[in-house]
């Protein structure tokens, strides 16, 4: 799935308003997949520390959110990686 940073800011900012516990609850989901550097920028970073600590089920987040296991991108070398040589 493609998430522009726009449109992912506008979705955390609508789940801060309503309470994304609504949604990300241990009956519905086996884990959390969390885009941290947006999601960070929009709700605070120990906001969603402590959404995560609360959640209930595992979490990774893509970019670094201090106590979870973390996926990191690497753009330069990622990109070089998916690209034919020519």
């Amino acid at each position: 799935m493609l998430v522009s940073r726009r449109s992912a800011a506008r979705h955390a900012r609508r789940y801060a308003r309503i309470g994304a516990n609504t949604f990300v609850h241990p009956s519905a989901v086996d884990g959390l997949v969390v885009v941290s550097n947006i999601l960070g920028s929009v709700v605070g970073v120990e906001s969603l520390r402590s959404f995560c600590d609360k959640v209930g089920v595992p979490v990774v987040s893509i970019g670094e959110l201090p106590g979870f296991p973390e996926v990191s991108i690497e753009s330069t070398e990622g990109s070089g990686a998916t690209l034919p040589s020519t």
